[in-house]
């Protein structure tokens, strides 16, 4: 058979697919670094408020995996373009 139904890929799926086409790798990357950066705080914050010794080194080592990647994507959004996308045409 051929390409899926609307009911078997769920109703929202054609504005998935319309968002996954309208998000540059630029704009991904701003996305990834926000969640990377909310994550080392998590383990910073965890880390700062544990009593536990063993969970307070474990989150150390989360925390600076997390410095780790937010280093990565800055790096990352660094080297990728952004492109200037009037969003009022799109959507206007």
């Amino acid at each position: 058979m051929g390409g899926s139904s609307a009911v078997d890929r769920g109703p929202e799926t054609a504005a998935h697919d319309l968002v996954l086409n309208l998000l540059t790798p630029h704009s991904a990357l701003k996305v990834a670094l926000e969640a990377e950066r909310r994550a080392l705080e998590f383990f910073e914050s965890v880390r700062a408020r544990a009593a536990d010794p063993a969970l307070a080194t474990l989150a150390g080592e989360m925390a600076a995996e997390e410095g780790v990647h937010v280093a990565w994507v800055q790096s990352a959004l660094r080297r990728t373009p952004d492109p200037v996308i009037d969003w009022g045409a799109v959507f206007g």
